[in-house]
């Protein structure tokens, strides 16, 4: 309940009526934030318990003393710290913790110059607090590949990105013979499969181009006017795909799959993409439908799961996973 809309109204409320002298009794607090409730079209508290409970909150929350007033019958409630507010108070050790996490699982970027931020901060926040880094451990890990190649260069496009730099990239593609020489404006890093992407604009190509970090030889700052992202929503730009790459002029197919009774529940729970429904589904298996544009990536992520998966539809894909089977069966016999 503490991270709704309507408990953030109430808190706001309820401390601007602790900060009065005079104090406000639950049923005045209760009034007050029922008004700005209504008025926003939430709902309303209907119990005096709610509001005790909140105050009962910011109290254990803030640790702050709230004074009870007794007028005749009637209580009143306020801060006894009088210029106390929830909202100009310390962090608390609970607060502190949490950003320590943050920061803790943003730690990917440590000993990179730019991100030294990252270590000052963490370190300042410890410092108000009566612990050691030693006391905090972690407990979250993601993967990662430390060793990969071009990792170097991920602080530098960030801060292009931020700063609004273009570059200048020389780039050499796996099917390439030797470097390209790219100027660049970077707009967005993407991370797939363990591998970094920058999305930038070139000024060869209209369209948005895609450089693996891992095949970049060398990068710098470009000596011409950086020319902003006006078109691209790259929320938008990644919902019909799976991975990164884009194929120019090609829309959006329904893709139906099988997949059988030891490989269904896994994909249930592990959706090969947000738009996955089952169509239909028995004691051997189950037909999977995914709305996608067709690219290399989900070529690779429908092998991956082997024999456990097969195409139905449409039968150019399936076509095309048939004869990357056959290549890849011909191998077999080919090395026996």
């Amino acid at each position: 309940m503490a991270n709704t809309k309507g408990y953030a109204i109430r808190q706001k409320i309820i401390d601007r009526c602790l900060q009065s002298e005079r104090g406000y009794s639950i049923q005045e607090i209760m009034d007050k934030c029922n008004l700005e409730l209504e008025e926003r079209g939430l709902h309303v508290v209907t119990s005096k318990n709610t509001i005790r409970d909140d105050i009962l909150e910011i109290q254990n929350t803030y640790f702050i003393d709230i004074e009870t007033i007794r007028i005749g019958r009637n209580k009143r409630y306020r801060y006894k710290e009088r210029d106390f507010s929830i909202y100009n108070a310390p962090l608390t050790e609970k607060d502190i913790a949490n950003l320590q996490e943050i920061l803790s699982t943003l730690s990917m970027f440590q000993g990179k110059q730019q991100f030294k931020w990252i270590d000052e901060t963490n370190l300042r926040i410890q410092s108000s607090m009566s612990c050691h880094p030693q006391q905090n451990c972690h407990i979250v890990e993601f993967d990662d590949n430390p060793f990969l190649k071009g990792i170097n260069y991920l602080t530098y496009l960030f801060d292009a990105i931020r700063l609004h730099h273009a570059l200048e990239l020389e780039y050499k593609s796996f099917n390439a013979m030797s470097a390209q020489h790219y100027v660049i404006h970077p707009y967005y890093l993407k991370q797939y499969n363990n591998r970094w992407f920058i999305l930038a604009q070139t000024n060869e190509y209209s369209t948005l181009s895609i450089f693996a970090l891992d095949r970049i030889c060398s990068i710098k700052e470009a000596p011409v006017p950086y020319i902003h992202n006006t078109k691209s929503n790259f929320k938008q730009y990644f919902k019909d795909i799976i991975g990164v790459s884009k194929p120019w002029g090609v829309s959006v197919e329904e893709i139906r799959l099988w997949a059988d009774k030891d490989l269904l529940p896994y994909i249930k729970t592990k959706p090969i993409h947000h738009s996955q429904v089952i169509l239909e589904q028995d004691e051997e298996g189950g037909t999977i439908q995914i709305s996608v544009i067709p690219n290399f990536e989900l070529e690779q992520m429908l092998l991956s799961y082997g024999e456990g998966l097969k195409v139905i539809f449409p039968p150019s894909l399936e076509e095309k996973i048939r004869e990357r089977i056959r290549k890849s069966l011909n191998n077999y016999d080919k090395f026996k």
